[in-house]
């Protein structure tokens, strides 16, 4: 984040970079450019609400896609978070995202959470594990 939020307040940032798919049969290189503008605002201390808009190129197929994101981050105790998510783009159906993070110690958090496509298929479902380990200066 460029401002970190405060508590009834509001954040936001700027993510820029390029995406590498190992598997694609041509140009395996560093070739998709993605833009990310997030937000965050904070109407209390325990609930955080997120809000993403971006922008893809795929070139390959020569496509540019809008990106885009909606979460809520709710604390139930010190180290024990909901969280909710949902994410895609303007050309397919999004995803929905739900469960829990854990923060193991400051700077350090692990994401248990169930994903799926709205209307998809059961191979448009599965759990997801994550890990966020941030230090300083970047720790709040």
């Amino acid at each position: 984040m460029l401002v970190a939020p405060t508590e009834g307040g509001w954040g936001y940032g700027i993510v820029a970079g390029v995406a590498r798919f190992a598997r694609r049969p041509t140009h395996r290189g560093y070739e998709d450019p993605y833009v990310l503008v997030p937000v965050t605002w904070t109407p209390d201390a325990p609930t955080a609400v997120h809000l993403n808009i971006g922008w893809t190129r795929d070139r390959d197929a020569g496509v540019d896609s809008t990106l885009w994101g909606l979460a809520a981050e709710r604390s139930i105790t010190s180290r024990v978070a909901l969280v909710g998510e949902v994410f895609g783009d303007d050309r397919t159906r999004p995803f929905v995202r739900f469960g829990t993070r854990l923060t193991a110690k400051k700077g350090l958090d692990f994401d248990l959470t169930y994903v799926t496509r709205a209307g998809g298929t059961h191979a448009d479902r599965y759990v997801s594990v994550g890990l966020t380990w941030q230090t300083a200066p970047f720790l709040p």
